[in-house]
């Protein structure tokens, strides 16, 4: 019965199929921790693994739950840890545990693109181009003049688009 579904998806949305089948292989859970277990110098795995954390901030990020609080509550039960610590490991995430998940997806991911011919050319020769997209609360595109102007800083976790030269390394970027 299974197979019939799946086929049937694979046929009608192809590219849904396969991004999910990319995202389940790159995101999975012991690659996640193994990540963590690797990078991480402070914070410790118990009973609240960092996948569990991903995939719960997963939730917020692809709009599923408004917010951490609210993907907590939805997944609580199966959790079996308390809403402060799920906070407290959020909080505690160390930067070079972060910087070891975006590299090391983003090459699996890369990979992946190259083997299925997904890359397209580049936007401008030389530079490889990061398109972020930059939302505030409005949605309306003044953030970008307030921010300019000086009176407000940015949200956390958002930030303006940025190009850097293929031929610097990756701390030799700007934002535009």
């Amino acid at each position: 019965m299974l197979s019939e579904i799946v086929q049937r998806f694979a046929q009608e949305s192809p590219i849904s199929v396969m991004m999910r089948g990319a995202m389940e292989l790159v995101f999975r859970p012991e690659r996640l921790d193994d990540i963590f277990e690797r990078h991480a110098k402070v914070q410790y795995q118990r009973e609240l693994l960092f996948s569990t954390l991903v995939n719960l901030l997963s939730l917020v990020v692809c709009g599923i739950h408004p917010s951490m609080n609210a993907a907590y509550r939805k997944k609580a039960d199966e959790m079996n840890v308390t809403r402060n610590a799920v906070y407290e490991k959020l909080n505690g995430v160390e930067p070079q545990v972060s910087r070891a998940v975006l590299k090391e997806t983003a090459a699996e991911l890369s990979t992946l693109m190259d083997t299925m011919g997904g890359k397209s050319a580049p936007l401008l020769p030389g530079y490889d181009i990061r398109i972020l997209v930059w939302q505030w609360a409005g949605g309306d595109g003044t953030a970008i003049e307030s921010i300019t102007r000086g009176g407000l800083s940015p949200v956390a976790g958002k930030i303006p688009s940025g190009a850097r030269s293929r031929k610097t390394s990756s701390r030799g970027h700007f934002s535009l």
